[in-house]
C-alpha cells in the first residue's frame, strides 16, 4: 500500500479544531480555547471549531 501524503498547508487554508468527544467545556470552554484560533489566524490560517454533538 502506498502512503497518502497530503499537500502542505498554505496561508489561507482552513484548519478544523476538534474538541474531545465529551465536551469543549471540559478543557476550558469556548472562550478559553479561542487562543488556538487566534494563533492560527496570526499565521494566516482559518481556524474553525468543529462542534461536538453529545
Amino acid at each position: 500500500m502506498v502512503p497518502l501524503i497530503p499537500a502542505r498547508l498554505r496561508p489561507g487554508d482552513e484548519i478544523r479544531i476538534v474538541s474531545p468527544s465529551s465536551s469543549l467545556a471540559h478543557i476550558g470552554g469556548m472562550q478559553a480555547n479561542l487562543a488556538a484560533k487566534t494563533r492560527l489566524e496570526k499565521i494566516r490560517f482559518h481556524g474553525h471549531f468543529w462542534p461536538t454533538h453529545r
